[in-house]
This record gives C-alpha cells, structure tokens and sequence, in this order.
C-alpha cells in the first residue's frame, strides 16, 4: 500500500522496522525478492505503473548501497569478482545484493553497474587482474549479442570463470564453456562463504 500511495515515509519505516528484526540478508530473501516480484506481476498485468516500482526499488537499492558501504573494506586472498550486467541490462538490485553478500564474507570485488559495454569490461580486463565476472541476466531482448557479448569474454581469458544468476542465465549455458550459474540466492551465497573460508574459487 505505501508503494502504491508513494508514501516515502510509511514505506522507510516499514523497511527499517524490518531490517532491525531480520537483518539485511534475511531481508533480502524473505521480504525483498518476494515484494519485487509481485510488484512486476503487477506491473505486468497493468495493476501498478513503473513510477510505483521505480520508487520502492530506489529505497530498497539505497538500503543495500548503505549496508554495502558500511562492510570491512578488507578482503580475503583470493577471488577477485567484476560485478556487471551486460549492455541492455537494467536490472540492478540482483547484482547490489550479490555485491552485499560477496563483501560481507570479505570476498574483494569491483562494482560496475547496469549497461556496461564489451569494451568497458575488456578495458579493465587488460590492466586489473580479476578471477571472476559475475552477471545477472533478465531480459534477452537481443539473444544473438547477449551470446557474442558473453563468448567474446571468454575467449579474452578462458582462465576467469563466469558466473551467473538469473532467468536468462539458463540461455546462456549451452553457449558457453566456463561458465557456472547459482540455481538460487542460497547457492551464491554459499559460494561467497565457502571462498572466504578459504576454499578453491571454482564451483
């Protein structure tokens, strides 16, 4: 009801009492995922403008960025993940929350966002070294590109696994060769544990 009202101040209060009770990562899984889904069926089926989901997603972004922020900034050795969703991509909850689960268990990551071109990503490919490229994958307006995108990264570096999340991620699994998808929240997060315990960076 405050997302459909914009009623800023019910729904911070709302998601503040909540974060208190629960914790962002319970937050996360029981209360974020489940609203953002209902809210695009409703969108979907013309119940909701994109207004009123674009003003409940930004409060729920700048909780996690906020959460994010306040982590150690110390990392463990080891796996180095670039969080990104490919150009045509808008999506940017998923890749925040994976960001917050990687960083929560020290796991060192760069952040580059929504939209971000081949050559962006080769760029930083070039003079960083990285061991994974995480992306989440909803739309597949353009298939044919979203593959060349994907299979020209691994060509650049068969050596950096790609992971990915996400109901267009399965599309994408037959086109390529080093490639792993986390199945559910539970599995990427688990791969976030399991690597700041120490444990080889592959699935």
């Amino acid at each position: 009801t405050a997302c459909l009202e914009f009623d800023k101040t019910s729904f911070e209060q709302i998601v503040r009492s909540q974060l208190e009770r629960l914790g962002l990562t319970r937050c996360i899984s029981d209360i974020f995922y489940p609203f953002l889904n209902r809210i695009g069926l409703l969108w979907l089926t013309n119940h909701v403008i994109p207004a009123q989901e674009h003003f409940s997603s930004h409060i729920i972004r700048k909780k996690i960025i906020c959460a994010t922020d306040a982590l150690s900034k110390e990392s463990v050795p080891g796996a180095h993940i670039l969080v990104f969703a490919p150009e045509g991509e808008f999506h940017e909850i998923p890749l925040l929350c994976a960001n917050y689960f990687w960083r929560k268990s020290m796991i060192r990551t760069t952040y580059f966002g929504v939209n971000v071109k081949l050559e962006a990503i080769e760029f930083f490919m070039a003079k960083h070294a990285c061991t994974h490229l995480y992306a989440h994958i909803i739309s597949l307006i353009n298939q044919p590109a979203l593959i060349a995108f994907f299979q020209e990264l691994e060509a650049k570096d068969q050596e950096k696994q790609i992971l990915l999340s996400g109901p267009g991620a399965q599309f994408l699994m037959p086109h390529l060769k080093n490639a792993v998808i986390f199945q559910s929240m539970q599995e990427l997060i688990s791969f976030a544990e399991s690597n700041a315990a120490g444990t080889p960076a592959v699935i």
